[in-house]
């Protein structure tokens, strides 16, 4: 799964909207079985996603992003996935009734293979029943803030793992992503002075130098064990140019 949880294109465009905050909450493969016919475009529930809530008529930054990324055509047999467009910016209530209705301003999303859909925590979607003759799949991951509590369980020796490999190599945005932000209280408490932004293209600055460094230590190591294997009188002569 680590290639597609750290995506290049889904992981900065999280850290776009989110800041430099962003860490991994939890990754499913998904597996839907078909229904019966009868229930052919029938949403399965309108909702808003974990440490989503009725939004002000305005944007507010994600506390959390999902990422479906879909492993097979969503058919209207399949079932495709189905939002309100802008209810992630408007206080859009749904009544007992609405929860399992189609809507007259719902989109559907007939996805292809290879897509991925991010979800504002806030927004209102909804899978559609899977009346196909196989099951229903998708992969999907959440990102969420660093300030947050994690859905899974990152104590593996895999993950630890990576955060072993991230401390060595300073790499501040992987420690993040696994939920070992060291710098996550100084910088939490930032943006009243300051725009965000600012500050977030400041500490991105920061962390790109940090892994600099260490770069730099393993350069001059890989130097050091390289004229350590010369011949002695190769390896003098390289000391001497250092």
């Amino acid at each position: 799964m680590f290639p597609a949880l750290t995506h290049p294109l889904l992981l900065g465009f999280a850290e776009a909207v989110m800041g430099p905050f962003v860490q991994l909450d939890s990754a499913v493969l998904n597996s839907d079985p078909p229904l019966t016919r009868d229930m052919r475009d029938q949403p399965v529930m309108w909702h808003r996603d974990r440490v989503g809530s009725i939004p002000p008529a305005t944007y507010v930054r994600p506390a959390s992003i999902v990422f479906l990324a879909y492993l097979q055509q969503m058919t209207d047999a399949v079932g495709p996935l189905r939002v309100l467009p802008a209810s992630h910016r408007q206080p859009r209530m749904l009544s007992t009734e609405e929860v399992h209705a189609r809507l007259p301003e719902e989109v559907l999303v007939r996805a292809q293979p290879g897509d991925v859909v991010a979800i504002h925590h806030n927004l209102l979607h909804s899978g559609t029943r899977n009346t196909s003759d196989h099951d229903r799949q998708f992969f999907g991951f959440i990102y969420n803030l660093s300030t947050l509590r994690q859905e899974d369980n990152f104590l593996g020796p895999n993950c630890r793992a990576l955060v072993l490999c991230a401390e060595t190599a300073n790499d501040r945005r992987l420690l993040r992503l696994l939920g070992a932000d060291p710098l996550i209280f100084p910088r939490q408490n930032s943006g009243f002075t300051n725009a965000h932004e600012s500050d977030w293209q400041h500490w991105r600055e920061e962390d790109t130098e940090f892994a600099r460094q260490a770069s730099d230590t393993a350069e001059m190591v890989q130097r050091v064990r390289t004229m350590l294997s010369l011949p002695h009188e190769v390896s003098m002569a390289t000391a001497q140019d250092m």
